[in-house]
């Protein structure tokens, strides 16, 4: 099975260093089932039913395990040679994924909640893990649209609906904190961007 086959590559790409042409194409598969991923999430004409709700809740465990694997992939890619433009287009992928999750009409099953769990605890192991540099302004970039959709979304922060909302505050600590002795330009920007566009909402309504 195909969860199965994933989480086994990825345990093994933490292991052992394997061969350049095979990294390639497990990051290959890994991106071909995320860009899938998003595709399925983003299907809001699925019916809701025992059958189909079980059929989903499996397809979602294959997305995180392949999700996990695109993650350690990249990982090792910043360890092995440093490639940032290849670890930004990994991470831009990652947060599609995550922006898919949230707006899903899937995201009040346990395993979307998971999921978008698993991929927003990666891309802040990425961040974090080795710096990434002046990338990060990029990626507290994409973060800020993530942060207001979920403000805008009651059913994501209500106490007993509130995984996502955890998500999204946890990694988001994560990555300021760690950001905050390396690009703290880009941290100030992301904290105002975030304080100016919640404001002018509230004045808004």
């Amino acid at each position: 099975d195909q969860e199965i086959a994933f989480k086994l590559v990825t345990h093994i790409l933490g292991k052992v260093k394997v061969d350049s042409k095979i990294y390639f194409q497990v990051r290959s598969i890994a991106k071909m089932q995320i860009h899938s991923m998003s595709a399925f999430l983003k299907d809001s004409t699925r019916k809701q039913d025992f059958v189909l709700e079980t059929r989903v809740n499996a397809k979602l465990f294959v997305y995180q395990a392949a999700a996990k694997m695109e993650i350690e992939s990249l990982v090792l890619s910043l360890e092995r040679d440093g490639s940032k433009i290849l670890v930004m287009e990994g991470l831009a992928l990652l947060l599609d994924a995550a922006d898919a999750c949230l707006k899903s009409v899937w995201r009040k099953f346990k395993a979307c909640e998971e999921l978008f769990g698993s991929l927003l605890s990666g891309i802040a192991k990425i961040a974090v893990g080795r710096g990434l540099g002046q990338p990060l302004r990029l990626l507290l970039i994409r973060l800020k649209p993530l942060v207001l959709d979920l403000c805008e979304q009651p059913d994501t922060w209500v106490r007993n609906q509130g995984n996502m909302f955890d998500s999204v505050f946890r990694i988001s600590c994560e990555i300021i904190e760690s950001g905050w002795a390396k690009d703290r330009p880009s941290v100030d920007t992301f904290i105002k961007g975030l304080t100016s566009s919640i404001r002018e909402r509230n004045d808004y309504e």
